[in-house]
C-alpha cells in the first residue's frame, strides 16, 4: 500500500501546480511526493481544469485592468487639456501617463515598435507649455522633479 500524505501536502502540491504553474516533476521535487502520486491527485481533484480556469480568469482580469487604466489615463488627459490652468490636473496627467503606457502590451515582432519615449516626451512638452503659460511655479516644481519623473518612466 502507498504512503499516506497529509492534507497540507496535497494542498501545497495543488497550489504549486494550479497557482504557481509548476510541472508535475517540479511539484514532486518541491513536495517530496512521487510524480505518479502528483498525477493521481491532479486527476482526482481536477487540477488541469482548475488551472485552465485560473489562467482564463487572470487573462480576463488583466484585460479589464488594462482597459480601465487606459480609460482613466484618457479621461485625465482630456481634463488636463480642457483645464490647462489647473496644475493638479496637469500633474495627475503627467503621473498617470507613464503608468498607462507601461500597461500596454509589449509590441509584437511583426508590428512596428511603438515609441513610448517619444509619446512621453511629447506629453511632457505639452505639460511644460501649459505650466509656462498658466502656472510658472508649477513649471518650477516640474523642473525640480524632472529627473525623478523620467526615472519613474524608465
Amino acid at each position: 500500500m502507498g504512503r499516506e500524505h497529509t492534507p497540507q501536502t496535497v494542498w501545497r502540491a495543488e497550489g504549486l501546480y494550479i497557482v504557481e504553474g509548476l510541472t508535475y516533476e517540479e511539484v514532486a521535487a518541491a513536495t517530496g511526493v512521487s510524480r505518479t502520486q502528483i498525477q493521481r491527485w491532479a486527476v482526482k481533484y481536477n487540477w488541469e481544469e482548475r488551472r485552465r480556469q485560473l489562467r482564463e480568469e487572470l487573462r480576463q482580469a488583466r484585460t479589464q485592468m488594462l482597459s480601465d487604466t487606459l480609460a482613466l489615463a484618457q479621461a485625465v488627459l482630456k481634463e488636463a487639456r480642457e483645464s490647462p490652468e489647473d496644475p493638479q490636473k496637469i500633474y495627475a496627467a503627467a503621473r498617470l501617463l507613464p503608468l498607462a503606457l507601461g500597461a500596454l502590451p509589449k509590441p509584437r515582432e511583426d508590428v512596428p515598435a511603438y515609441d513610448k519615449a517619444a509619446v512621453f516626451l511629447e506629453n511632457l512638452e505639452f505639460v511644460a507649455r501649459v505650466l509656462k503659460e498658466t502656472d510658472p511655479e508649477g513649471l518650477k516644481v516640474l523642473n525640480r522633479n524632472f529627473d525623478h519623473l523620467v526615472n519613474r518612466f524608465k
